[in-house]
């Protein structure tokens, strides 16, 4: 079972902002895309790593997703309600995930 502890528990909401692709690190709660002038694409950390209940929000703020989509990808074998990608396709759309601790991602808005 991996170390769960090695993920510091950040209680306070950590907000990052990419123009480009982005890669989770695993305390953010919140990662903003600024720019899809082109498709983007947002790596999840592996479930595995974070507590039961983590939850991170995923939100286009450039509001152009409907044209360029933002795909969200969990990590190794994970999924995300049973996929292994999540689009986000309507401008100024929001996806708010949730581990489960293991393997899984569930998307609660």
């Amino acid at each position: 079972m991996p170390d769960k502890t090695a993920v510091k528990i950040n209680l306070h909401p950590k907000r990052v902002t990419s123009a480009v692709n982005y890669t989770m690190v695993g305390d953010e709660t919140y990662i903003g895309i600024t720019d899809t002038s082109i498709a983007r694409a947002v790596l999840l950390a592996s479930a595995a790593v974070l507590p039961n209940g983590f939850e991170v929000i995923i939100k286009d703020e450039s509001g152009v997703c409907g044209t360029n989509n933002i795909t969200i990808t969990p990590a190794g074998a994970d999924v995300i309600d049973g996929a292994a990608t999540l689009v986000l396709n309507v401008n100024y759309v929001a996806a708010s995930l949730v581990c489960d601790g293991v393997s899984k991602w569930f998307r609660i808005v």
